[in-house]
């Protein structure tokens, strides 16, 4: 099975991109995952902090997510990639962050693309 899917949600008015374009990290250990995502029509995703992760402390949860008949599916994808982790974890912006999907590819490879958002004016403080 091959599939590409582009995916674009909107984000919030108040909110500009902090990062651009990043793949989520494991996605290869949750293949199942991703998969049974795809079927869905306009998934989304969730950020959800580890701190006791036994690997990593800063370590962020990105889980998908879609409406199903009754309540909403969830799927644990993978994780933020450890640098950019530990910069929202030192800086304390996890929930002000909307994590945006751009992307799922399966098939010869198993790829999530997301970036982040976060409120207008803050960048500047993300990135230094």
């Amino acid at each position: 099975m091959k599939s590409r899917e582009w995916i674009l949600p909107e984000y919030p008015e108040d909110h500009q991109v902090y990062v651009t374009q990043f793949e989520v990290a494991g996605v290869l250990y949750r293949k199942e995952s991703v998969e049974r995502l795809l079927k869905f029509k306009a998934p989304y995703l969730r950020l959800m902090a580890e701190p006791k992760n036994p690997h990593d402390r800063n370590a962020i949860k990105v889980i998908g997510c879609a409406k199903g008949w009754f309540r909403t599916k969830t799927f644990h994808l993978g994780y933020i990639p450890a640098d950019l982790a530990a910069k929202i974890v030192k800086k304390r912006i996890l929930p002000l962050l909307f994590p945006r999907l751009r992307m799922i590819e399966v098939g010869n490879f198993f790829r999530v693309v997301m970036e982040l958002t976060g409120p207008k004016g803050g960048k500047n403080d993300f990135v230094s």
